[in-house]
Order: C-alpha cells, then structure tokens, then sequence
C-alpha cells in the first residue's frame, strides 16, 4: 500500500483479519507490505454486529487474505488465554483455508500452535519486542522476503482469474431446504415462501429454489457458482444427504438454519447457541474448534416469527456498506482510530512533570476517545469554567483514573486530592486507577496510596508500551 499516486507494486484487494486495539503492529507490517505491494481493504462503517455470512462473501470477494495477529500483553500466557485471545483469528482463518485465496499472515510467536496455518497459508512468526513504529526490525529482510513470495502468489492469481472465461455476477440468492413430506418435519411450502419473500424484499437479488433432494452433477456445481449465498438447513435430513458439507468445502456462503421442536425454549425466544439439545454431529464436526461465529450464525427456529425475524437480521447485516482504505496514510489513519477505545481516561500530574506527562497523554489519546488533560488548552476544561469543580465533576463521571507519580506530584495539594478522590472512588469500585511513576529514584509515597502498584514508565521502550499495560491493567 503507497502513499503516492505513483506507487509500484501489484494492487489488489485484501481481506484484513487483525485486531482493532493494537494500531502499533498493524501499522507497521502494514508499512512492511506497502514497500512491494498496494493492498487495499474495506472496512464497516462503525460497529455492526457481523456473521459469517458476511464474512465468507467479503473474503470470497477480495484477491487475497491478510492476517495480522498480535497478542497483548507480557504476562499472563497461558494456553487458555492464547486461547481466548486468538478465537476471532482462527475463525477467520478458517475461512481463508476454505477460500483458497492467497493468504499471508503475521502471527506473534507466543502463540505457538494455538494459532497454526495450513501449509499453504504464508507465515510469518515475529517477536513482539521487535515490532515498533519507525524502528528497523533486524528481520526486516526475512519479513519483506516472504512478502515478496505473496506479491508473486497474489499477482499469479490474478493472472489466472483475468484468464478465465467470464463468470456471471452473483445476482441469485439459492434457498436448498428439505422438504416436510406432509411430516411436519421439514420446510412447507408456507415456510418457503415466507423465506423467499423476506429475501426478495430485503436483498437486491433474485431467488432459485433448489428441489430437494439436490443432485450434485455438474449443473448443479455451476449453478452454485452463479450464487452470492444460499439459504440451506443444517439439521438431519440436510446431514444425511452430505448437501451442508458439500456447500462448506466448496466455501459458498450460507445462511444456516435447524428447526427445533416446538415449546422447547420456553420463553418463545432463540436457544443458546451453546445449547447441546439444538446442536448435532455434524455442527459438531463442522464448527466446534471455534468458540465464535458458527455457533451463534445458526438459525435455530421452531415458528415461523423467529424464522422471518431472524433472515430479515441477517440480511441486513450482508449488505451493510463498507468504505474502502487505499492508500497508506488511510490505513495508518483507520487503525488509529478503529482502535480507540471507549473509555474515559483522567489523567492525574504536576505542572512540573508536563513534559513526561504529555508523552504517556500522546500515547494514550492514541487508544482512546477521551483523555482528560488540564492543561491542554481548553479542550478538557472550558474557558470561564472554574478548573477545580471542572475537575472533580469529571473525576466523579470517568471509570478510569491514571496518576503519574513523581515527588512534585506529592507536593502538590491538588495533585494529593485528585489522588485522594481516585483512591475513594476505586474503594467503591466506581473507578480503576493505574498510577504510574515518572522517574528512577526515591520517592516517598503517603501510605494510603503505597497498597497500589504502580507501573514504572522507564520499563517500557516507548509510551505506547507503556499504555499497552495501562489497558491490560484496565482489562483484568
């Protein structure tokens, strides 16, 4: 990805799979690709509730896959927490696997084989003491190898679609559903036709119903290259004639449904997704390695409200827009403010200290939306105001306080009371404090304050280090 008009390299289309809250390692091996390549990727307007659906249309859609997978934090690595960490990662390498696209992915080394690429996936294990803004990592070279191989692999793909004979557009929706049989097991024709006039007044595409039981000869394997997704059941009928496993490999998008027995949730609700009763071998065989997506994705319905409330959902979320990021100054500018955080910060320091003070200020305006700053013209505390009630008002309305310890810091009164209100509020568990110390040396703490850890800011190799543990601190 260039900056430039002018850039070289091979443009393309790129799935990104990372996490908001580290901008640092996404940019910089963001930098590390744009020195050969001009990937570019599309992002949601906002916060949407997605599914997998979407997400197998977006991966099928793009030219490539790119993974950037951090882990956060220093301590605390467990293979439960790897776990945990890594779930939204190995969903959606999942998906990449089954896409068949060219796929690199940068994977921090504490993960081990918790997050574990197929071969033909390119990866790259890096250190995270060796990943910094504007700083060469000393295996810079070995890094922009590998991306070079996945230049060649994306430009040679390219190539071979170019190729090929035209596809058509993928304007159909398929619906493929057993049928009830006169069973009442099974899709009616009601249920059909509530399913299709959902999709027709929601999605802009046309509709195929598929005759059960589906035939899979060569007609059929076109006609489900002609589909932007399907609607397919996933409970027993659809399992023992191998129709789901069939849509899985071949990675056509599909929206997942499984009747359930009528009364079995009693409060007319949609069952838990972790709820064995409304699972199945063959969910099991298919999705339980991954914690998130499939499970929640299913469909599980007994009337025909649920059913139509719940494709109208889906749909809407397929075809929510997303905006494109095409150069690099819009990705550096996307993963800065994608990962700001909600949280209001109160930042607590000396006068004297302002020149630290707005270093750990920089670093942490960086993640999150809002950080208080006394002194910083204005913006926190408007002009008239009186700054004192301005301050302890803000105090009393922010979940999390950051005090940054020095000796001018204890002598100041007013630094001691911001201090003394922080304490107060984190007894009432109204407030997580993180205080921080300046500077190496002796310093004297008053003894209320001395049962807090503080974090030592020369530890870290640069603010934003710093600020990483701050959110861990604030995650615990």
């Amino acid at each position: 990805m260039k900056g430039t008009e002018d850039s070289s390299g091979v443009a393309f289309r790129s799935f990104l799979s990372h996490r908001y809250q580290w901008p640092r390692i996404n940019e910089c091996f963001f930098q590390i690709l744009s020195a050969d390549a001009n990937p570019q990727f599309a992002v949601d307007p906002g916060i949407i509730a997605t599914s997998v659906t979407r997400l197998e249309r977006l991966i099928r859609d793009a030219d490539a896959f790119i993974g950037i997978y951090p882990f956060p934090g220093d301590t605390d690595v467990t293979v439960e927490r790897l776990k945990s960490e890594s779930r939204y990662f190995r969903l959606e390498l999942d998906l990449a696997e089954r896409a068949s696209k060219p796929a690199m992915v940068f994977v921090d080394s504490r993960y081990g084989n918790v997050i574990a690429p197929p071969p033909q996936i390119i990866q790259v294990r890096f250190k995270s003491d060796e990943i910094a803004p504007n700083v060469q990592s000393p295996r810079a070279r070995n890094f922009r190898g590998r991306v070079d191989d996945f230049c060649r692999w994306v430009t040679a793909s390219l190539a071979h679609q170019s190729s090929r004979a035209a596809v058509e557009e993928k304007t159909k929706v398929g619906v493929l559903l057993p049928n009830d049989a006169s069973s009442g097991i099974g899709y009616s024709q009601r249920h059909i036709d509530l399913i299709e006039a959902e999709i027709t007044k929601s999605a802009p595409r046309d509709v195929e119903i598929f005759k059960w039981p589906p035939v899979l000869d060569s007609s059929f394997a076109a006609k489900m290259e002609t589909l932007d997704w399907i609607v397919a059941d996933i409970g027993a009928a659809s399992a023992a004639s191998g129709i789901v496993g069939y849509l899985h490999g071949r990675f056509i998008p599909m929206v997942r449904l499984m009747q359930i027995p009528p009364g079995t949730v009693s409060d007319g609700g949609s069952p838990s997704p972790g709820d064995k009763r409304f699972s199945s071998s063959l969910v099991e065989t298919l999705f339980g390695a991954y914690e998130v997506g499939y499970p929640k994705d299913i469909v599980r319905w007994s009337d025909e409200g649920t059913l139509q409330a719940e494709i109208e959902k889906r749909i809407n979320v397929l075809y929510t827009p997303q905006s494109r990021v095409g150069t690099l100054d819009e990705a550096q500018a996307y993963f800065r403010r994608a990962a700001r955080r909600n949280e209001a910060i109160f930042v607590s320091y000396s006068g004297k200290d302002a020149d630290l003070a707005a270093e750990v200020i920089t670093a942490l305006k960086q993640r999150f939306q809002d950080v208080f700053d006394y002194r910083d013209a204005g913006k926190s505390i408007p002009g008239g105001a009186s700054w004192i009630e301005e301050i302890f008002k803000r105090i009393a309305a922010t979940p999390v306080g950051v005090p940054l310890y020095s000796p001018s810091y204890f002598e100041s009164g007013n630094c001691e009371h911001e201090a003394r209100e922080m304490l107060s509020r984190r007894d009432a568990r109204k407030m997580k404090v993180v205080p921080v110390k300046l500077r190496q040396g002796d310093l004297t703490i008053p003894v209320e304050f001395g049962e807090m850890q503080y974090l030592r800011m020369w530890e870290y190799r640069d603010p934003g280090s710093l600020v990483d543990i701050i959110i861990q601190s604030i995650d615990v």
